[in-house]
C-alpha cells in the first residue's frame, strides 16, 4: 500500500509540475459589427482556478444574455491545460468605437486583469443582397511571390448570411510544384463586416504550401458545394435531406517562386480576393 501511495504521489507531482502558467484574457466573436447587432464576449482563465471575478461596467453596451459557462481540461504529452470561460451577449449603444473595459479575477492568489477590447460599430448598408453576395468564398494567400522551401499559406474562407450546414470541395485539390500539408478547417463561425453587411465567416480549408523549385505555378480553380438550410431551420453542422445545394466557384491563383536571395531570407506579402 505504501508503495502504491508513493507511485500515486509521484504521478500527481509530475502532472502538477508540467501544468502551464495561468492566463486571463477577454475575447469576442467580432471586432466590427453593424448597428443593432450584438456580439459575444468571453472572459477566460487558462491553467488556474479563478475566484472573486469582477465583471466590468458595460457603459457602451446592454447585456442581453449571460453568463454562460464552459470548461475543459486536456493532458497532452504529460502537460495539463485547463480552460474556464464566462460568456455574455452584448448589444452596443449607438455607432462608433465602443470599449469593453477590463475585468479582473484572482488566480492562484494573484489578481489578473484582462485587456480592454475596442469594438467598431458601423451603419448597416440597408441594401438587399444579390445571390452572389449572400454567400461566397475568398481564397487568400500569405505570399503571391515565394521562395523555394518557404511556407505559403492558402486559406479558403467562407462568407455567408445564410444558414450553411455543409461545406465540401467538389473534387480533391492538387497543388503541382508544391509539397502540401493540410492544416484542416475551423468549426466555429466568427463575424465580419464587408461593405456594411455582416457575414458569418470561417476557414473551410487551410493548406501550407512549400515550393519545390523556381517558376510560376497555378493553383487550380475550385468548386465548393454548400448545403443551405431552408428558412426556419436552426443552425447545425449536420447534413440532411432538407438542405438546398449551392455551388460556389473560386478562381485559380498564380504564385511565383524564386531562389532564396544571397545573404539572407526575404519575404513579400500579399492578400487577394478571388
Amino acid at each position: 500500500m505504501q508503495k502504491i501511495l508513493h507511485i500515486l504521489l509521484g504521478v500527481i507531482f509530475c502532472v502538477t509540475a508540467s501544468a502551464q502558467k495561468p492566463k486571463f484574457y477577454a475575447d469576442t466573436d467580432a471586432r466590427k459589427i453593424v448597428e443593432n447587432s450584438y456580439l459575444d464576449v468571453f472572459f477566460t482563465v487558462e491553467n488556474g482556478k479563478g475566484s472573486n471575478f469582477k465583471l466590468p461596467k458595460f457603459t457602451d453596451f446592454d447585456v442581453v444574455s449571460g453568463p454562460s459557462r464552459k470548461s475543459s481540461t486536456r493532458i497532452i504529452n504529460g502537460k495539463v491545460s485547463s480552460e474556464e470561460s464566462l460568456g455574455y451577449g452584448l448589444k452596443p449603444k449607438g455607432i462608433g468605437n465602443k470599449v469593453i473595459p477590463p475585468a479582473s479575477i484572482r488566480v492562484n492568489g494573484n489578481t489578473m486583469t484582462s485587456a480592454p477590447i475596442t469594438i467598431e460599430v458601423v451603419k448597416a448598408s440597408g441594401k438587399s443582397l444579390s445571390d452572389d453576395k449572400q454567400i461566397f468564398v475568398k481564397a487568400v494567400v500569405s505570399d503571391s511571390i515565394g521562395y523555394v522551401g518557404q511556407q505559403i499559406l492558402l486559406d479558403y474562407k467562407l462568407y455567408t448570411t445564410l444558414n450553411v450546414r455543409q461545406v465540401q470541395f467538389a473534387e480533391d485539390q492538387e497543388f503541382d510544384g508544391f509539397y502540401a500539408e493540410d492544416l484542416g478547417s475551423s468549426r466555429g463561425y466568427l463575424r465580419e463586416v464587408v461593405d456594411g453587411t455582416e457575414y458569418y465567416t470561417r476557414s473551410i480549408a487551410k493548406v501550407a504550401l512549400f515550393p519545390q523549385q523556381t517558376g510560376t505555378y497555378k493553383i487550380k480553380p475550385a468548386t465548393i458545394v454548400c448545403g443551405i438550410a431552408k428558412d426556419g431551420q436552426s443552425r447545425s453542422f449536420f447534413f440532411n435531406s432538407q438542405l438546398i445545394q449551392k455551388r460556389l466557384f473560386v478562381d485559380g491563383l498564380t504564385i511565383g517562386v524564386n531562389n532564396l536571395p544571397v545573404g539572407g531570407e526575404a519575404h513579400t506579402g500579399a492578400v487577394g480576393r478571388y
